[in-house]
C-alpha cells in the first residue's frame, strides 16, 4: 500500500475516534443535565407586604415600623377521606370540608418562615412549586390565615406576590362587657378571664375568637352570626402565637347563651372546648356550623331549637346533649363517643349521616322520632334506654348494633324499651337487633341490662340477611343465656329495600 494511501486511511480513523468520543461527552453531558433537571425540584418564592394599621383610636398603639411580623408557610392541611366522600354524595348535609375548615397552624411545623422588614416587606425563596397555606401574626396583633397560595415555578425568576395584608391590634376583651358590641371582620379577639356579655352581639364573617385556657364566656343578650361565604372562628388561645406544632393544645371551658332573646348563629368553626356550646335559651338557630375536639360539644336545655348542616366530630364524651327540645337536620355527626344524647327530650332527627361514633342515638326516656338517616360503621348506631322511639325510613350500615336496647334501673325495678321500628333497610352484617343492653344511661358499659319486657314485632322492614339467628340478639339466639326470654319479630318482612329509606334531599 502507498504510504499517502496508508496516511489517510489512518487519518480517517483517528477522525472516527474523536467524532465517537465527541459524540459520546455530548451523549453523557445530555443524560447528566436530564437526570439534573428532573431529580431537582422546580422552587419559586413568595413576596408581600404587611401593614400594621391601629384602627382603636389608642395612640398608644401606633407601630413604629412594620418589622417583626412571623411569615409563616405551611404544606396543606390533609382533608379526612371519610368527609369529603360524604360531602360529595350528599353536598346538601353538614360543611364543606376545606383548607379553612381543616387547616390549623398549631397542628404543624411550617416548612419556611420568615421575619417582615421595618417597611413591612417579606420574601420566603426556594419554595417547591405547588400550593401552601399561609399565616401572618405579630404578638399583640391579629392573625391572619391565607389558604392555598399557588407557588409557581420559579426556573425563570417567577415570584407570586401577595397584595398588601393588613393586621389590627389584638383586642383583649373585658369580664364584663355593657355595651352592645360587633366582632368585626379580619380582626382577632381573646377573652383570657371568665366574661359576662350583657348586650347584644354581632360577629361578622371572618372573625377571630380566641378564649383561654378553662375560661368560659357567657352571653345573656342576642348573639347573631352573619351568614357570609366566609366562615368564623372560636378556639382555644393554647399557642395561637406560636409557630411549631403543638403536641396538646390546653381546651377552653365553654360558651354559655342564656339569653331570652334569639340566637342566630351560621357560619362558623368552633374547636378545643371542653363543654362546648351550651344554649339554656330558647328559638336557637345554628346552621353550617363545624364543631370539633372538645369533650362535649353541644348541650340544649331550651325549646324550639333548630340545628341544621351542622358538621361535628372527635367529641370525647358526647356530641349532642338535649334535655329540651330540639330538631336535627341535614347534618353529619363523626367520630363522637355519643353523638347525640337524647336525656328526656322531645326530639326529631332526620336526614343526617352519623358514622364512626360509639353510639350514634342514645334516646332516653322522652318522645324522639328517628328518620330518614343513613347510619355507618357505628358500635352501636342506636341505643334506646328505657324508651320507646319511633325508628323508620332509615338506612343501617355496616354497623356493630344497628339497634341495641337498654333497661334502666329506677330503685328496685327496671324500665324497659319498646320502640316503633318500621320500614327501614338493615344492610350491614353484624346484630340488627341486640336486646341485651350493654349501654344503659350511667352504667358506662358495666352493667347488661335487658332491654325489653315483652316481644317486639318490627313489621315492614327489609333486612339483607336471610338467616336471622346470627343477626337478632333475642330468645331464639343459641348464646342469649336464660336471662333472655323474649323474641324480636320482623314479620311481615320485606323482600326488597324501602325506596324511600335514607336521606331524602334531592
Amino acid at each position: 500500500m502507498p504510504h499517502s494511501t496508508s496516511y489517510i486511511l489512518h487519518s480517517t480513523l483517528k477522525c472516527k475516534f474523536y467524532i465517537l468520543h465527541f459524540t459520546f461527552y455530548i451523549l453523557f453531558a445530555f443524560v447528566m443535565m436530564s437526570c439534573t433537571k428532573s431529580t431537582s425540584p422546580k422552587t419559586g418564592s413568595l413576596s408581600g407586604r404587611v401593614i400594621l394599621v391601629n384602627d382603636t383610636g389608642d395612640p398608644s398603639l401606633d407601630p413604629g415600623d412594620f418589622s417583626g411580623v412571623t411569615v409563616a408557610l405551611y404544606e396543606l392541611a390533609v382533608l379526612d377521606t371519610t368527609i369529603v366522600r360524604i360531602n360529595q354524595e350528599y353536598p346538601q348535609i353538614g360543611v364543606q370540608i376545606s383548607q379553612e375548615t381543616e387547616f390549623d397552624h398549631r397542628l404543624q411545623n411550617p416548612i419556611k418562615t420568615v421575619q417582615s422588614s421595618a417597611d413591612g416587606t417579606f420574601l420566603i425563596d426556594g419554595i417547591t412549586v405547588g400550593k401552601y397555606n399561609l399565616v401572618i401574626f405579630k404578638n399583640g396583633w391579629s392573625i391572619k390565615y391565607s389558604y392555598q397560595i399557588d407557588i409557581a415555578d420559579g426556573s425563570k425568576t417567577v415570584t407570586t406576590c401577595m397584595q398588601p395584608i393588613e393586621l389590627y391590634p389584638l383586642r383583649v376583651m373585658p369580664s364584663v362587657m355593657h355595651d352592645d358590641y360587633v366582632f368585626r371582620s379580619n380582626r382577632t379577639y381573646i377573652f383570657d378571664t371568665d366574661a359576662h356579655v350583657l348586650s347584644d352581639v354581632l360577629i361578622e364573617g371572618s372573625t377571630l375568637i380566641l378564649i383561654g385556657s378553662g375560661k368560659r364566656v357567657d352571653f345573656h343578650g342576642q348573639v347573631q352570626k352573619q351568614q357570609e361565604t366566609t366562615l368564623s372562628r372560636v378556639t382555644a388561645a393554647s399557642s395561637m402565637y406560636s409557630i411549631n406544632m403543638q403536641a396538646s393544645i390546653d381546651y377552653f371551658l365553654k360558651i354559655n347563651f342564656s339569653s331570652t332573646s334569639n340566637v342566630d348563629i351560621s357560619g362558623l368553626i368552633f374547636s378545643y372546648s371542653h363543654d362546648g356550646l351550651a344554649f339554656s335559651s330558647s328559638g336557637v338557630s345554628l346552621q353550617n356550623v363545624l364543631i370539633a375536639n372538645t369533650t362535649n360539644s353541644l348541650t340544649i336545655l331550651g325549646n324550639s331549637t333548630s340545628i341544621e348542616a351542622l358538621l361535628m366530630r372527635d367529641s370525647s364524651n358526647r356530641g349532642i346533649i338535649v334535655q329540651g327540645q330540639l330538631a336535627l337536620s341535614k347534618s353529619i355527626l363523626y367520630n363522637n363517643h355519643d353523638a347525640c344524647f337524647l336525656s328526656e327530650s322531645d326530639t326529631e332527627i332526620n336526614n343526617n349521616y352519623i358514622i364512626k361514633n360509639y353510639i350514634g342515638v342514645r334516646p332516653f326516656y322522652g318522645t324522639n322520632v328517628i328518620n330518614n338517616n343513613c347510619f355507618d360503621r357505628n358500635e352501636n348506631a342506636i341505643a334506646p334506654c328505657a324508651s320507646a322511639p319511633s325508628i323508620f325510613d332509615n338506612v343501617f350500615l355496616q354497623n356493630n348494633k344497628d339497634i341495641e336496647l337498654n333497661g334502666y334501673y329506677v330503685q328496685s325495678s327496671v324500665d324497659y324499651c319498646n320502640p316503633i321500628v318500621e320500614n327501614n333497610n338493615f344492610l350491614g352484617n353484624g346484630w340488627y337487633v341486640h336486646i341485651m343492653g350493654r349501654n344503659s344511661v350511667y352504667s358506662d358499659g358495666s352493667r347488661v341490662i335487658p332491654g325489653v319486657n315483652q316481644n317486639q314485632i318490627y313489621p315492614n322492614n327489609y333486612l339483607l340477611a336471610s338467616d336471622l339467628q346470627s343477626h337478632i340478639y333475642d330468645a331464639n339466639n343459641p348464646d342469649s343465656g336464660p336471662n333472655v326470654s323474649h323474641l324480636v319479630i320482623f314479620a311481615p318482612r320485606r323482600h326488597s329495600p324501602v325506596n324511600n329509606a335514607g336521606i331524602q334531599l334531592w
